[in-house]
């Protein structure tokens, strides 16, 4: 996770950032998330670089191999429930 100046963590702001820190903390490399996703390890490189971002589907797919949902890999703001 990024350090804030007071060294305390915060969340990754931007989706290449989310997906590295997401990566690094299930413990995988690059070419082991390549793997699990079926797809090139230059396709991860580059989004967490942030040349490119993902589709719908590649997002999906990275969630899934990460074992969290979309919405937290996207950085959607949590909802609060209607009752």
């Amino acid at each position: 996770m990024a350090l804030a100046s007071n060294d305390m963590p915060t969340k990754p702001s931007s989706f290449s950032s989310r997906l590295r820190a997401a990566r690094e903390a299930a413990g995988l490399s690059i070419p082991a998330l390549a793997a699990l996703c079926n797809m090139p390890r230059q396709t991860i490189h580059l989004l967490e670089s942030g040349q490119r971002q993902p589709s719908l589907a590649t997002a999906t797919t990275l969630a899934t191999a990460l074992g969290m949902s979309l919405d937290k890999l996207a950085g959607m703001p949590r909802r609060k429930r209607v009752q």
